[in-house]
């Protein structure tokens, strides 16, 4: 195991271990969120970096949440979720020097084929506590998850599907079975 230095604000001192189930991608434990009834380290997987910063995705979908409460007209810069993550998540999850320079985001359908280019690579599973709040989970045990990036309709979000391909059904922003995979930068 070993120190690495995240962003300059932000993981000072996480600590990577070697991913079992990605192993093209190193892991880092930071902040904390629920996975059952306690706040447990979040496990992220490590994407992309540059000298000074990381790109994160969380190994496992760590709740469930709909795009948009109600079912209008979404963007990303609009949405209810993207609140949610900055706000009450952020909160939740960090400490408030954690949080400074940190953004809560998910990350892009081009970013998806980019970091994850194997359906296997997209394919994730949620936690208890995501699972408890009614995420919908497949016979393996993986579940759908949200993308920022929209699709045909401006009330409708890309999602992966539980399989780990892009989803081809209809899930309108306010289909609460859908679960979310933060990244952070």
């Amino acid at each position: 195991m070993r120190t690495r230095k995240i962003s300059a604000f932000t993981l000072l001192f996480a600590l990577l271990v070697a991913s079992e189930s990605f192993a093209a991608f190193p892991e880092v434990q930071f902040g904390k969120f629920y996975r059952d009834k306690d706040l447990q380290p979040i496990e992220w997987l490590i994407l992309d970096e540059t000298p000074d910063s990381y790109l994160l995705l969380s190994k496992h979908c760590i709740d469930q949440q709909p795009y948009n409460v109600k079912r209008v007209n979404t963007t990303w810069e609009t949405c209810t979720l993207r609140q949610w993550l900055n706000g009450e998540f952020l909160r939740t999850a960090f400490t408030p020097q954690e949080q400074r320079g940190l953004t809560v985001t998910l990350l892009t359908a081009e970013e998806v084929v980019k970091y994850l280019p194997d359906v296997s690579m997209r394919q994730c599973s949620p936690t208890a506590y995501a699972r408890n709040r009614g995420v919908y989970i497949n016979g393996r045990g993986d579940c759908a998850w949200w993308t920022r990036s929209q699709v045909n309709s401006p009330i409708e979000a890309a999602y992966l599907s539980s399989a780990g391909d892009f989803g081809t059904r209809t899930h309108y922003v306010d289909d609460d079975v859908i679960g979310v995979r933060p990244a952070v930068g």
